[in-house]
């Protein structure tokens, strides 16, 4: 939501930083990283890894940039 409210501020220095990364091959770090959270697959008891569900949460520039 928030790259659509503004986008219009922000497209100039997005674009601008997809160009350098296509330039010199390099992705700061921190643009690839996620956040990896475990949810529970039912409503019961979780004792057992099997029973959860493993979601990455990654950088909205960072899909953009994939979806290039």
């Amino acid at each position: 939501m928030f790259f659509i409210c503004y986008w219009e501020i922000i497209k100039d220095d997005i674009c601008q930083a997809f160009q350098e990364i296509f330039d010199s091959g390099v992705m700061p770090p921190s643009m690839s990283e996620g956040l990896i959270y475990l949810i529970p697959k039912s409503d019961r008891t979780c004792d057992d890894i099997r029973k959860w569900r493993q979601v990455t949460i990654l950088n909205t520039a960072y899909k953009m940039f994939l979806s290039v």
